[in-house]
């Protein structure tokens, strides 16, 4: 069983941006994550947020002027409301990279995701999976 099963899996060795800014689509087809109450508070102890690590990774021929991943919330199913991001350079999305995108303690609503949003340019290659989840070690 893999460590994050009982967190809330956002992708799974997903390819984002390869084509235009790219919503995560969890293992099961779902377009995001359910809280299943309407400002859940997740966060409240500050310790809480969106992990990406990199599968793959990017072709030096893509993605030249970065991008970023963002934490998307809303009441609605297919979220949209940008709630944390972090801007990545390409150099930093090497295989084996795990960064951590913390939530502020309230923001949060019932659905949330994640938004690969490119600068520039498209993605070539470069899989990620993205869950939500407390601080871990070995986490930038």
């Amino acid at each position: 069983m893999p460590v994050y099963d009982k967190k809330f899996l956002l992708c799974e060795a997903q390819v984002m941006g390869d084509a235009a800014d790219e919503y995560s689509v969890d293992p099961d087809s779902n377009t995001s994550i359910d809280f299943g109450v309407t400002t859940p508070g997740v966060a409240m102890a500050g310790k809480f947020g969106l992990h990406v690590v990199v599968v793959t990774t990017l072709t030096q021929t893509s993605l030249n002027s970065g991008c970023e991943i963002w934490l998307v919330s809303d009441s609605g199913t297919s979220p949209t409301g940008k709630v944390m991001g972090r801007f990545f350079a390409r150099a930093q999305l090497t295989a084996g990279k795990h960064y951590f995108i913390p939530c502020p303690p309230t923001g949060l609503l019932r659905y949330a995701r994640a938004l690969f949003k490119r600068v520039t340019e498209n993605a070539v290659a470069g899989a990620y999976t993205i869950w939500l989840g407390p601080d871990e070690d070995g986490t930038e």
